[in-house]
């Protein structure tokens, strides 16, 4: 299986086979547009709602490739109805494992996740 990263940066995957692999920026860069309408005021504070409208760059499906993306990405196709199995996001989340330094810095991840 073949592992294409369209994320503007590096990812360290921390593997039990393999130890830590980084995985190279592939040079192609997977968006989603966004939104912000006001939507009201909540403690002298204006609230916005972000809408997601249209996916960029994000190739189509093929045999033996995954796609790494943003979480965002991941949840705005899932917002859309779009069902990926072939596109994945790293696990940040608290309860994801993510690997973090001393400054609790992300800097790298133990499992990638779906929606």
């Amino acid at each position: 299986m073949q592992l294409i990263n369209l994320t503007p940066h590096p990812l360290n995957l921390y593997t039990a086979a393999d130890g830590v692999v980084e995985l190279p920026v592939s040079g192609m860069l997977a968006r989603v547009r966004s939104t912000s309408v006001f939507v009201g005021e909540a403690g002298g504070m204006p609230v916005y709602e972000n809408t997601f409208s249209e996916v960029e760059g994000l190739p189509e499906p093929a045999d033996g490739v995954v796609y790494i993306t943003s979480s965002l990405l991941l949840k705005a196709l899932k917002t859309a109805g779009i069902s990926r199995p072939d596109v994945l996001a790293p696990g940040t989340g608290p309860n994801d494992g993510a690997v973090r330094d001393a400054s609790g810095r992300i800097v790298g991840v133990t499992r990638l996740i779906r929606e």
